[in-house]
Formats: C-alpha cells, sequence, structure tokens
C-alpha cells in the first residue's frame, strides 16, 4: 500500500495556557486497504482516520516525540482519506510527529494492535491506580502523609475523586502551570492554592507531584526550596536531577527552567532567593505567611 507523503511535525507557539489542538491532514491512496503509519507525540494524543478511533496514547511520552515512536495500522479507503489528532499538553505546550511506514507484517502486528485496542482505555476513562502495596506502605506507613497536592490538568485526573493513597489521605487537585506559566495569572493563582496547603500545619506530611514530577512539580519545588533559603546553584542542581530519565532534547535550561528564572528576575532584590520572595509576595501573600512556612519547614537550632 502506497500513499502521498502525510509525513508532518507540528510544533506550538510557547503559549501561556494549556494547549489542546485538533490536528487535521489529507492523504491519497490508490485502493482500499491497510496502511501503517507512526507517529508521536508529547503528550497525550488519540488518532482517527475517517473518523474511526485507532490509536489512543494515554501515556506520557517516553522519549522525545518523533515521526517514528510508534507505529500501528489503520484502515484506508481509495481516494482521499482524512487523519484528526486531538493532542493535549500536560502543561503549556506540545510537540506531534507522524509519518507513513510500509508494514512488514500486517496480520500479526494487526492481531498485537487489537489485543493492545482491547487493553487500553479509550478516550478520557478513569484510569486505573498504580499505586502498589508496598508503595502504600512507604508513604503512608513511613512517612505518615496526610495530603496529597495533585498538580495535574482537569484531564489527567478524569474521573478521580479523591487521592490514590487512599481516603484517609487529603487530595488538593490543584492545576498548576510551569516554567513561565508561572508568572502568568493563572499560574499565580495555582500556586497560591498550593502555598496555602503548606501554611496549615495540619496538612502535614505533604506530598506534591504531576504526572513526570520535572516541570509543574520541579517548578514548584524551585519556589518553596528559594523561599527556604536554598542556594542558587543547589536550585539549579535540585531541577537537573529531576530529568535524568528523561531523553526529550527539550528538558534542558535554555527551553524551560530559564523562563521561569527569568520572570522572577524581573522583581527586585538583590539574589535569587529575595526574588522569589518577592514573587510570592506579589501572589497575594505576607511576610508573616513566609515566616511561618519556614518555621514549618526548617529545623530549630
Amino acid at each position: 500500500m502506497t500513499a502521498n507523503k502525510i509525513d508532518r511535525v507540528f510544533i506550538p507557539r510557547d503559549g501561556e495556557e494549556l494547549c489542546v489542538a485538533v490536528l487535521m491532514q489529507e492523504f491519497e491512496v490508490p485502493t482500499d486497504g491497510i496502511m501503517q503509519i507512526n507517529s508521536g507525540g508529547d503528550w497525550y494524543w488519540c488518532v482517527r482516520v475517517n473518523g474511526l478511533l485507532v490509536y489512543d496514547k494515554m501515556a506520557g511520552n517516553k522519549k522525545p516525540p518523533t515521526t517514528s515512536n510508534y507505529g500501528y495500522f489503520v484502515p484506508v479507503r481509495k481516494g482521499k482519506n482524512v487523519i484528526a489528532v486531538v493532542l493535549k499538553s500536560g502543561t503549556k505546550s506540545w510537540m506531534w510527529g507522524c509519518g507513513r511506514r510500509k508494514a512488514r507484517d500486517p496480520v500479526r502486528s494487526i492481531a498485537a494492535r487489537i489485543k493492545e485496542m482491547r487493553d487500553t482505555p479509550v478516550g478520557w476513562q478513569k484510569g486505573k491506580n498504580r499505586i502498589r502495596p508496598e508503595g502504600r506502605a512507604i508513604f503512608l506507613d513511613r512517612y505518615g502523609v496526610r495530603s496529597d497536592i495533585d498538580l495535574r490538568s482537569d484531564g489527567e485526573c478524569w474521573g478521580m475523586t479523591g487521592s490514590p493513597l487512599g481516603p484517609s489521605v487529603k487530595w488538593f487537585h490543584y492545576s498548576s502551570s510551569a516554567y513561565a506559566g508561572m508568572h502568568t495569572d493563572r499560574g499565580r493563582a495555582a500556586f497560591a492554592k498550593v502555598f496555602r496547603v503548606f501554611l496549615d500545619e495540619k496538612n502535614y506530611p505533604v506530598i506534591f507531584h504531576c504526572i513526570a514530577g520535572q516541570d509543574r512539580t520541579g517548578a514548584v519545588a524551585f519556589i518553596l526550596n528559594g523561599l527556604l533559603g536554598v542556594a542558587e546553584e543547589e536550585l539549579y542542581l535540585d531541577w537537573e536531577a529531576t530529568g535524568f530519565w528523561n531523553k526529550n532534547p527539550t528538558l534542558n535550561h535554555a527551553a524551560r527552567l530559564d523562563k521561569l528564572v527569568a520572570g522572577f528576575r524581573k522583581l527586585p532584590g538583590k539574589d535569587l532567593n529575595e526574588q522569589i520572595e518577592n514573587y510570592v509576595l506579589s501572589c497575594g501573600f505576607t511576610r508573616e505567611d513566609i515566616e511561618k512556612f519556614r518555621s514549618i519547614m526548617l529545623e530549630k537550632r
């Protein structure tokens, strides 16, 4: 089966709000049949060909998005066909690539794809709880976690009504921004909700997370650590350590962390720590609030 070239890579502009996109491309094939295509995206995407759902990728990106990350077979018809992709970011940007590839063993691959489709939730359905008993024991028994701050979007938490750790843990679902997005009105409002959780001693011990633990989580951790007086170089190293597992080439200072720091640099202060403190003050808090947070978090000497 052959078709005209449909290779595409889409990269969005660097917006301030969570990005959702619908991408469409028309292509032609000479006869009815089956065609294999490859695609990859960052973060969530589903693919339809002529209106039929053929792939639904709900997990986060596990590799740099390219046109060859995931291969699957799709039914096509003679003449014009339309591929449509619904793409949703984890934070405020996304990347998508798609390309045609010649099928090697369509019978075996189709059987594998049918099994995958059968085992994969379709659409924004409630996902299964991935907390294992040993992990729950660590959080609850060893650390005594009482509060779970979930920084993910509504789509990522679809169907959830509480913390996966169970009813004993209070669930705070505050969809957050990351990096430059922390300096928008939406980002400041989200951080303010998060910081109020940390100002109530009854909420401790607290865990906070997004889905990958590096962008939204990293931005919040950067601010909290900055308030606690962690040195600038240590703040950078702490963020860098969160990304050792991720091969995505866009996980670097220039593309991400520098945009968070640049927003702080616009604020008064003799160093980054003071600038971060002024950021928190600009979110509606007082110096007394900041001192209360420090008194809770820092060891007494």
